[in-house]
């Protein structure tokens, strides 16, 4: 299973710099990654640390990821910071790893339709990529980290194009992950301020660990 984001992102001053927005959680074969708003991705990461496995973390993720967004606005209300984010970006959260109830891969989607709205947790069958287009579409499926550099690339594009101005791009960092083995990899750069790829798709290649590669055995 492979799951793909980039790392460009922006403060709430509009400065932008690299972020991680990917993280392997070898305590629970599973690895997580992010979109969206920072403050709650900062908040999460540190809930992860503690999860006791990846089921379990499931089964209430949705609800968990509602009451930390309104919690982290309640705090920054308090202490009169903005609260802007809050109400105009999205975000969500991609689950995936080995499952020990089900005995296989298994990835999570969970997000938000709407400002203010719940999360909602939605399964990824097959593969899943965020933004999409009937150009990518064509593109060959996400099954190699080769074919999601090609997809990144073409979400670059995308976005240059209908989306200038949105901060996001920087490096393509890949995780390969199957039933006891994490694997990260800072694949390429992507253009600036154009593309925030977040996607996951089965993996159909052996891993190969070599020079520059991170790996966590879980």
């Amino acid at each position: 299973m492979l799951l793909a984001v980039d790392t460009l992102a922006h403060g709430a001053d509009g400065s932008s710099g690299h972020v991680t927005k990917l993280l392997a959680l070898p305590h629970i074969g599973a690895a997580v990654a992010f979109n969206g708003c920072m403050p709650l991705q900062q908040a999460l990461a540190a809930a992860l640390f503690l999860a006791r496995d990846l089921d379990s973390l499931v089964a209430t993720f949705a609800q968990s990821c509602t009451a930390l967004l309104e919690t982290i606005r309640q705090q920054f209300s308090k202490a009169g910071l903005p609260t802007a984010i809050f109400s105009e970006e999205l975000s969500e959260v991609v689950l995936a790893g080995w499952s020990q109830q089900r005995r296989q891969m298994i990835a999570r989607r969970c997000l938000q339709r709407a400002p203010g709205r719940p999360f909602e947790l939605e399964r990824i069958d097959r593969s899943f990529a965020q933004p999409w287009s009937e150009e990518i579409e064509k593109l060959p499926a996400p099954s190699s980290p080769a074919a999601m550099e090609t997809i990144a690339r073409a979400q670059c594009a995308l976005l240059a194009e209908h989306d200038p101005v949105r901060c996001a791009g920087g490096r393509l960092i890949i995780a390969e992950l199957r039933p006891g083995r994490i694997q990260l990899d800072d694949v390429c750069e992507l253009p600036k301020r154009s593309s925030a790829p977040l996607s996951v798709a089965p993996m159909l290649t052996a891993l190969v660990p070599d020079c520059g590669r991170a790996v966590h055995d879980c």
